[in-house]
């Protein structure tokens, strides 16, 4: 069985020896962690992403562009080079496989960027069916690594998941990252690495978003078309399938008006043509009956068919019962404590809006306690950040060398 490897004009295709051949030589031809080179690359990819025909349709283009912008980078390695331990230099981990998610188009990018830029070679396993904008920031990567020689090193292939493929790649590679859900996380996990390699696993996750209510109420119209306009990012820019989305939206004190936000949130989507399609409807529909009839939600509610509200209180069966595409579950609490039965090892992101300090200090007591790996303001819910999950990426990929 042979493995597909794209290229900017269609794909190759190789043996397993043939591929595993090339990447012990390639091994061997490391490249330095921030190289010039590479920190170039990404330059040109950013420019790209920036001038986006997509850009306007899919805002998460635009924030990878930027991510990527020179300014980004050259901080990020500043910080990294800052942060080494006395007596020791950075080196690439080696061969780097990834395993990147179905259902993110643009997250397999910042794994792949930071790999690259310290100085891995990279074999990335695309998904069988890519969608228009994951198929041109691919095509776009593969044409600047072409036109750099770099492509040899990062190697974007396809290959049917019944194949070996899988295992062979995790024996020859120094690094694994696999980005979820758990049962993909759990059935890679029982192939074999070597023991000196490391592997990265990014599980099914669960987040949240807190606003005071108070404060909230008290904003005047266009602050709160604002947080709704933030709101919207968190939400609707993968439709909830990213981790850092909140399946839940939960008031710190009692609400005048419970649907002012989500009536706000509602026409921010129509504006922005986003409005779901047909069976995603129906399907809400299905799932907030659902919840309704097991006695999990209270009152439940569609505002013109796009965003579907069940109200109800703590309760971690919530997370079994979340639709995504424009749900979310309803809850007023007295005390941030109450929040506890939702936080687990599993939690992400806590997004928020107009906590105190007192109540930030809280939170992050709970957080480090009960669960939790990000807090954000809300809006930034899937703003991707080098500290993910709570691992460090750029330490992560890569390896220090102790010079005595």
């Amino acid at each position: 069985m042979k493995l597909k490897i794209f290229n900017s004009k269609g794909s190759n295709e190789i043996t397993k020896n043939n591929l595993i051949q090339g990447l012990n030589e390639l091994n061997q031809q490391r490249t330095a962690p921030f190289s010039e080179k590479r920190i170039k690359i990404l330059s040109e990819l950013s420019k790209r992403f920036l001038k986006s025909k997509f850009g306007n349709s899919h805002p998460q283009i635009i924030v990878l562009g930027y991510w990527l912008r020179p300014s980004s980078i050259k901080s990020f390695r500043d910080e990294y080079l800052d942060n080494l331990p006395k007596k020791c230099i950075s080196a690439s981990k080696g061969i780097a496989f990834h395993l990147p998610p179905q259902n993110v188009d643009t997250m397999f990018v910042y794994s792949w960027a930071i790999s690259f830029l310290m100085g891995n070679i990279n074999i990335v396993r695309l998904p069988t069916q890519l969608n228009s904008l994951s198929n041109w920031i691919i095509k776009e990567i593969i044409n600047i690594l072409e036109k750099n020689k770099e492509i040899d090193k990062n190697l974007f292939c396809n290959y049917p998941l019944n194949s070996n493929f899988n295992d062979e790649l995790s024996l020859i590679c120094n690094l694994r990252i696999v980005w979820g859900g758990d049962k993909k996380i759990e059935k890679i996990s029982n192939l074999k690495l070597k023991p000196s390699a490391s592997c990265i696993n990014f599980p099914d996750r669960q987040s949240l978003c807190l606003i005071n209510s108070n404060e909230f109420e008290k904003q005047n119209s266009n602050k709160k078309d604002e947080i709704a306009e933030k709101l919207f990012n968190d939400i609707f820019w993968f439709d909830q399938m990213g981790c850092g989305s909140p399946k839940a939206i939960i008031y710190c004190g009692k609400l005048k008006n419970k649907s002012d936000l989500y009536n706000r949130l509602v026409k921010v989507v129509e504006k922005k043509n986003k409005n779901p399609d047909t069976s995603t409807i129906i399907s809400k529909f299905v799932n907030m009956n659902e919840v309704s009839g097991k006695g999990i939600s209270t009152k439940s509610y569609s505002i013109n068919n796009v965003l579907a509200v069940s109200e109800t209180n703590i309760n971690n069966n919530i997370y079994k019962h979340f639709h995504g595409g424009g749900s979310i579950f309803h809850i007023e609490i007295k005390d941030l404590n109450e929040i506890i039965p939702l936080l687990s090892d599993k939690t992400q992101t806590i997004s928020s809006f107009g906590l105190s300090d007192l109540e930030k200090d809280k939170l992050l007591q709970l957080m480090s306690s009960h669960g939790g790996l990000r807090h954000v303001k809300i809006g930034n819910a899937l703003s991707f950040d080098k500290i993910w999950d709570g691992i460090d990426l750029f330490s992560s990929m890569s390896k220090l060398i102790k010079i005595d």
